[in-house]
């Protein structure tokens, strides 16, 4: 198993822009296309690891 999905991938999300810049919502809206590019990335290697 890879750590890395012991925590959802839109919980890091949340807490790097609690962290980071919690009015930054064009931050934001960027952010969000890049964890749906990220999701997708990772959905396909975790199948690649089972």
């Amino acid at each position: 198993v890879n750590p890395f999905f012991n925590i959802p991938v839109s919980q890091q999300a949340s807490l790097w822009l609690a962290a980071s810049d919690p009015s930054g919502q064009r931050l934001s809206e960027k952010w969000q296309r890049h964890l749906e590019w990220v999701q997708s990335r990772s959905a396909y290697q975790y199948e690649g690891w089972s």
